[in-house]
């Protein structure tokens, strides 16, 4: 499992609360070279992404706010009722139907896309802008390393003590869930079945 470094609390518990150990060996495209093929064509995406991507990085290095705002409210009015799929199909045209579906399967060398296509572009395009996506690391033993740790290892409370969701029991698991939803408070509140309850 990797994750990008701009996930600053997440890395925040790996490194600070739980001291999890996470690789650099993961070839993250633009850094190490990596290059897609697939069936002799490669990907048009980073050509596609760099013509929105360089006017904005250009104008933060020179610290002009007003001109970074002209363009992103270009790109607003441009994209802002687009979706993934549909800003990729108008801004390389020539893809046919079997491009996108690669694209969607393989990505750009850190994963396919298919899933995003739906998402809104101006999230994405948010995302590739700020670099979320970048300077992957592999957390080693995966996510569920950092579930369990989250689970077992105590923390120290404002009051001193040390304490885990463990020694709390506060995690009910194999516990189905029936309904989450906001509650008067604006908090969530999740229904569920107990399995220890002769009264479900």
């Amino acid at each position: 499992m990797r994750f990008p470094s701009s996930s600053q609390l997440f890395f925040h518990y790996v490194n600070n609360v739980f001291g999890l150990q996470t690789s650099e060996v993961f070839p993250n495209p633009g850094t190490v070279p990596t290059k897609l093929s697939y069936e002799n064509s490669v990907t048009d995406w980073q050509n596609f992404i760099a013509q929105l991507v360089s006017p904005l990085s250009h104008a933060l290095q020179n610290h002009d706010m007003d001109q970074v705002t002209a363009i992103w409210q270009s790109y607003i009015d441009q994209y802002k009722d687009l979706s993934f799929y549909t800003a990729i199909r108008r801004g390389i045209p020539w893809w046919t139907e079997r491009d996108m579906n690669k694209f969607g399967a393989l990505g750009i060398g850190s994963g396919g896309f298919g899933p995003l296509y739906p998402v809104g572009f101006l999230e994405i395009l948010r995302i590739v802008i700020n670099g979320m996506e970048q300077d992957q690391q592999l957390l080693v033993g995966g996510s569920s390393a950092f579930l369990q740790a989250f689970y077992t290892q105590p923390v120290t409370l404002p009051n001193g003590q040390q304490q885990s969701l463990q020694s709390m029991n506060a995690v009910l698991f194999n516990t189905p869930v029936r309904a989450i939803s906001s509650g008067s408070d604006g908090n969530p509140v999740v229904y569920y079945t107990d399995p220890s309850s002769p009264l479900h």
